[in-house]
């Protein structure tokens, strides 16, 4: 049986490559029909652009959930608490 830490990674991966996959095939089909191409080329394009995006994104979220749940809260904040999930969304908001 695998350990609690180890299932909870190969769970993340997961959910990090479904993530990858999901807005490949959303990219895909935004970007073919106005390039009018539909082949490899495209879905190159489309990954490419998805997963930098997404890679940088959860970099910054992971990073600000650092600080928040350290150097904020001392470990201190649960995650069922709505602090914590407003924390996330502030985390996960874009600037305009």
């Amino acid at each position: 049986m695998a350990s609690s830490a180890s299932n909870e990674y190969w769970l993340t991966s997961a959910d990090f490559a479904w993530a990858i996959a999901l807005g490949m095939f959303f990219q895909y089909y935004s970007v073919a029909p106005m390039s009018g191409d539909y082949g490899l080329k495209t879905l190159y394009r489309a990954a490419k652009a998805d997963f930098l995006s997404l890679l940088f994104f959860e970099i910054g979220l992971f990073g600000w959930m650092t600080v928040f749940q350290i150097a904020i809260f001392q470990w201190k904040l649960e995650m069922n608490t709505v602090t914590y999930w407003w924390m996330m969304q502030v985390g996960s908001s874009q600037p305009r």
